[in-house]
């Protein structure tokens, strides 16, 4: 599935942060069901998914619409 998530975001040119092998991943990041994120899970998802995002930026600079003060 990661495989296939990576080569969409790709094609589309999106981005695509990948979980699998994770180095904070651990039990100690998932609610009582062990599928769901817990808080801590989720800022550690959001810490990466900004961390990818600024990457993006500062090696493609803003987007037309965040340059122009338009959006």
């Amino acid at each position: 599935l990661n495989g296939v998530s990576r080569a969409v975001a790709a094609r589309h040119g999106g981005l695509f942060v990948d979980f699998f092998d994770h180095p904070a991943l651990g039990d100690a990041l998932f609610s009582a069901d062990m599928i769901h994120p817990n808080r801590r899970g989720h800022a550690h998802i959001a810490s990466a998914v900004a961390w990818a995002l600024s990457g993006h930026a500062a090696r493609h600079g803003p987007t037309p619409a965040v340059a122009s003060g338009a959006g």
